[in-house]
């Protein structure tokens, strides 16, 4: 997730929050006008008999209109799922020049409202900035409504929310009839739970089976599939005794090599989570087509039950991993056929179909970490033994430094950890970290749900990742029973075999004989799967 600071010097209005009781909509362009503040670019003017706001195209030398401002009280959205409500019309609009862009060729996007408050993690702020399309000829057909779901966390921090209005054209007008906030008729969910078919009561229980719960606690690391059978020796003399295995496809790869490396595992007693990758091998994120092709959905379907079919009564394999990191935004795409959440339901229902015995491992949207909420809205699945994934990477400036682009000074203090300050002049540690990893926890209190911790990390060149990953296994032990470092003999970032102080464009191993810190650290956690 990108930060994204604006600096403005602007004047405040405070909209009013509502009276105890029923959840009222909020009207931001309707309750204290506070878009209309000295210098404003926005004007109040009639159309058809009604009051509607007029913003005015870009400034001389600027990408934008100017910015209006209006601090807004959000209180009775708190722990919430409401809907932002524009409704607008543009008359000859065009584009503005990106002001990013030396070419000139490059356009900003036309999004003239933008809503945001700071979230409970405190890496960054939410900055809900919707994009809209402008017509050919830059006028639309009479008043165009944009509909768009949000989430406020229970324990975001709502004391400096704002609204923003500009054009954001370059010429031509924008007018503004409506900007409201207001609650749905019934939760994101349960259209998705219905249009699935299938049921899940409010008061619904998550159950387990006792064959499972052995009471015993796995540790290991994510693995593709295709290493060769001496890596899975390698894994297993660590003392992992749990791989997630990753990017098999099972309508297209070799089964004889899979069983080979599944063969050693079982033997040193190494649990497997088969997490297999999407039909086009490319992931589950919404750029790709998993989410509305019909062949590609049935592709998918279809290899659940290929691997159902081929490991039915056998144990090489102790749970499916459905989607990895699927990502379609808190409340899906707009025009997509199928939710994350339906394509992981009728998953489970062909596998169930041929081997019912088979735990399951489901994903939340944004990959299912604690810090995104994707577990705060989530249903839990309606068939026994279904374990639910997080991830776990905060703070991400810190975690994916150079992965992202971020080029934080690690000469400073200020990126060491503990005491990284990322954003807002926080200060993380233990403490943060277990705060931000228990924003899962209500999903769990209310449906009983177990979870399985797939993937965290660090990147090999930060200060202080050896205690980043001390503290966050032993987080993980706190609150779940299975967890993998992501990951082994991939990228050399992540990689515990490279030397943390080589550079990150010219990576080198450890010499033989030595071990990096990170590796000491996940070795000694990887020990007590033996001594528990």
């Amino acid at each position: 997730m990108k930060k994204i600071i604006f600096l403005f010097a602007v004047s405040f209005t405070t909209v009013a929050s509502a009276a105890s009781g029923a959840v009222r909509p909020l009207s931001l362009i309707r309750e204290g006008g506070g878009f209309l503040q000295k210098g404003s670019a926005a004007e109040w003017v009639d159309i058809d008999g009604e009051k509607v706001l007029k913003l005015s195209s870009g400034v001389p030398g600027k990408s934008w209109g100017r910015m209006n401002w209006l601090k807004v009280d959000l209180e009775r959205f708190r722990g919430k799922e409401f809907d932002f409500v524009f409704v607008y019309k543009t008359v000859g609009a065009t584009q503005a020049a990106a002001a990013w862009d030396k070419t000139g060729k490059a356009k900003e996007p036309f999004r003239p409202a933008c809503l945001n408050w700071w979230r409970e993690n405190p890496e960054y702020a939410t900055w809900i900035w919707p994009r809209f399309d402008l017509p050919e000829g830059g006028t639309t057909d009479g008043w165009i409504e944009h509909r768009e779901r949000l989430y406020i966390g229970p324990n975001d921090d709502l004391t400096k929310a704002g609204a923003f209005l500009s054009a954001s054209v370059a010429t031509g007008d924008v007018y503004v009839k409506d900007w409201r906030l207001e609650i749905p008729e019934r939760p994101f969910m349960d259209e998705v739970v219905e249009k699935a078919g299938a049921k899940v009561p409010d008061n619904y229980k998550c159950r387990y089976s006792k064959k499972w719960l052995d009471g015993k606690k796995y540790r290991g690391t994510v693995a593709i599939w295709s290493f060769k059978p001496e890596d899975f020796e390698k894994i297993a003399s660590w003392g992992c005794n749990l791989v997630r295995m990753s990017r098999f496809q099972p309508l297209k790869d070799d089964y004889a090599k899979l069983e080979a490396n599944l063969a050693v595992l079982k033997k040193h007693n190494v649990r497997v989570i088969f997490a297999p990758a999407a039909p086009d091998g490319k992931g589950n994120r919404k750029k790709y087509a998993i989410f509305n092709d019909d062949a590609m959905r049935e592709a998918y379907l279809q290899g659940w039950e290929k691997l159902a079919r081929h490991f039915k009564g056998r144990d090489e394999i102790w749970a499916f991993g459905l989607l990895n990191e699927p990502f379609q935004g808190l409340f899906g795409n707009p025009g997509d056929k199928y939710s994350y959440w339906q394509l992981e339901y009728e998953a489970i229902d062909r596998i169930r179909a041929i081997d019912p015995d088979r735990p399951i491992v489901a994903s939340a949207d944004f990959g299912g970490g604690p810090g995104d909420y994707s577990l705060a809205y989530m249903r839990p699945f309606p068939f026994k033994d279904v374990w639910y994934e997080i991830h776990f990477y905060s703070p991400l400036a810190y975690t994916h430094y150079q992965v992202l682009g971020k080029n934080l000074d690690l000469s400073k203090p200020t990126q060491t950890y503990p005491g990284i300050s990322v954003f807002k002049g926080d200060s993380w540690n233990k403490d943060k970290l277990e705060a931000v990893f228990r924003a899962s926890e209500p999903f769990r209190e209310k449906y009983g749900a177990r979870y399985f911790v797939g993937e965290f990390s660090v990147m090999r060149r930060m200060p202080g990742a050896d205690r980043w990953l001390d503290d966050v296994c032993e987080i993980c032990d706190k609150y779940v029973d299975l967890w993998t470092y992501h990951s082994y003999g991939e990228f050399h970032g992540w990689n515990l075999e490279y030397d943390e102080s080589s550079p990150f464009e010219r990576p080198a191993k450890v010499r033989p004989g030595e071990e990096s810190a990170r590796m000491k650290v996940m070795k000694k956690h990887w020990a007590k799967n033996h001594h528990d």
